[in-house]
């Protein structure tokens, strides 16, 4: 009777979420993508719970985590390392994503669906992850997360990272 989706700042109250955060494993793949002066702007813990009495948990729909922060400016130098705590399999809801669609820049939230449908847009791809590892992607990448049809919870921790240089509006 789970109905805790998410939460988010850990890093900022737990010491263990902090260490992860700030750890040369994570940060230096960030810095390989987005350059050397990176900044740790949030984290989310997310639960996707399993289905219960025949209905899935609910799914997460398209989006780019770059254009949810659109107080920044520019919103390309964004990363997000998602951490997979339990497996995500296509039956648990795990995340999918639309192949180089970050080169597209950000799309507006009224036309992500028209986006998403587009027929020059490539199909999506499951990200099926064991548990330990971790998924990086920009933050203008279009990904979703899939209905929980499985009877287990599919747990992960996602870090989002920005450019030092990125500015608060």
């Amino acid at each position: 009777d789970n109905p805790v989706r998410k939460g988010t700042g850990l890093s900022y109250f737990l010491p263990f979420f902090e260490r992860m955060a700030k750890s040369p494993a994570i940060v230096d793949r960030v810095k390989a993508l987005i350059g050397p002066n990176v900044k740790l702007y949030t984290d989310e813990y997310f639960m996707k719970n399993p289905a219960r009495e025949g209905q899935p948990f609910a799914p997460y729909g398209w989006h780019q985590d770059a254009v949810n922060y659109d107080f920044f400016a520019p919103l390309d130098g964004f990363v997000t390392c998602w951490i997979a705590l339990d497996e995500a399999r296509i039956e648990n809801g795990c995340m999918h994503m639309i192949p180089r669609s970050h080169t597209l820049g950000p799309i507006g939230k009224t036309r992500r669906q028209s986006f998403v449908d587009h027929p020059c847009v490539a199909n999506p791809e499951p990200a099926e992850v064991k548990p330990g590892y971790a998924v990086f992607h920009d933050g203008l990448n279009f990904h979703c997360s899939q209905p929980n049809r499985s009877t287990l919870p599919r747990r992960a921790i996602a870090f989002h990272y920005m450019r030092a240089e990125t500015r608060y509006l």
